[in-house]
């Protein structure tokens, strides 16, 4: 009878480890990132897995490719290349992330349709203009556009990445997001409308716009932003650009050299933990209320007042030189943690040197949480 109770036993260990052996293995294959890489292949964008020369689409038009990979993997890379599109690339759906990688040129084919965003910008004088962008997204939650490449330099004028949460009901209309920029020679405006959102790292060379523009942001929370001047011993414009209609926007650090204007803010309740100029800056900061809106279809807060809290201020005006480095993993074998480590460093006119160091993690396993969002 023992015999029996054993083999018995025996034969119920055996599943058990069977079943978990399985479950293990099942477990593994949920935590491989789900990636797609897009690539130019002669006169054509192709869409591969990470692991096949298999091509699962292809398309002359590489927003097609693009928005197809979007459309079937969470992660997307775009690899080296230059490409040229017939018209934006707008994101398919929530939850998606699009990377452009270092070597990668993005820009609008001479003969694009470039459908613009409805209603267009705003003007001085209250007349809309029509935009042109290279990625948009319109209302859709838990997007990451990582944008390492370069604009094409022939495109101006352009914003290269527009989150767009307006509604007509009003109210925010993207509840959460993620944008990371450290383009080398991006000098156009990204920008961020009706959005609740984080902006981890831009870094880049900035040129006379301003990098960044938030406009009927709730909640927006800035990591690390620095502009540095396009040309050694240069300028730059607005650092950071809060046009009106903002509200509670938390910036963790700015750099600006020798900045127009670090911060211009036309919102309610900003605070600003770390704020960097190199060199002797022609303004720190500019604050008006109610100026714009460009974009934005939220209802203008009743306010009197822009509140703007500096908590520290930092110049360093005897700057011989400076540069920016950002090491950026590479892709797609970094995936899906990786970690983007940039410095700034200063030449003194005494030959000392200054750093400023910052290490942004990113993981695209991980859905960006929200108030409402059913885990």
């Amino acid at each position: 009878m023992s015999f029996f109770r054993n083999c018995l036993v025996l034969l119920i260990l055996c599943v058990f480890a069977f079943t978990f052996s399985v479950y293990a293995d099942t477990s593994e294959e949920k935590k491989e990132p789900d990636v797609l890489l897009v690539s130019l292949d002669n006169n054509e964008a192709v869409a591969q897995k990470p692991s096949s020369d298999e091509v699962l689409f292809r398309n002359a038009d590489p927003q097609l490719t693009v928005e197809w990979a979007l459309a079937n993997a969470r992660t997307t890379v775009m690899l080296a290349g230059n490409y040229r599109i017939q018209d934006r690339i707008d994101i398919p759906r929530d939850d998606v992330t699009l990377i452009i990688d270092q070597k990668a040129v993005l820009g609008l084919a001479t003969d694009a349709k470039c459908t613009s965003p409805e209603p267009g910008f705003r003007g001085r004088d209250g007349r809309r203009y029509p935009i042109r962008v290279l990625v948009y997204n319109k209302l859709r939650q838990g997007v990451r556009v990582y944008y390492f490449g370069e604009v094409a330099k022939d495109q101006n004028p352009i914003m290269p990445v527009i989150y767009d949460g307006r509604r007509k009901e009003g109210g925010i209309g993207i509840h959460c997001g993620e944008f990371i920029t450290t383009s080398p020679y991006m000098r156009h405006q990204c920008f961020f409308v009706d959005v609740r959102m984080d902006i981890p790292l831009f870094a880049r060379q900035a040129g006379n716009e301003s990098p960044i523009t938030i406009e009927g942001g709730v909640y927006c929370r800035v990591g690390f932003a620095a502009a540095l001047a396009a040309e050694p011993g240069g300028k730059t414009g607005e650092v950071v650009d809060l046009n009106s209609n903002n509200f509670d926007t938390h910036i963790d650090t700015v750099v600006g050299e020798r900045s127009y204007e670090i911060v211009d803010s036309n919102a309610s309740s900003t605070l600003v933990k770390n704020m960097i100029s190199i060199g002797k800056p022609q303004k720190l900061l500019s604050c008006t209320y109610h100026s714009g809106p460009r974009l934005t279809t939220r209802p203008l807060y009743a306010q009197d007042r822009v509140a703007l809290n500096v908590e520290s201020i930092q110049v360093f005006d005897k700057v011989k030189d400076v540069k920016l480095r950002n090491e950026i993993p590479k892709f797609p074998e970094a995936l899906p943690e990786f970690t983007i480590k940039t410095t700034i460093e200063m030449t003194m006119e005494d030959g000392s040197k200054e750093e400023i160091k910052r290490d942004t993690k990113v993981d695209v396993s991980k859905l960006l949480w929200y108030k409402g969002r059913k885990m």
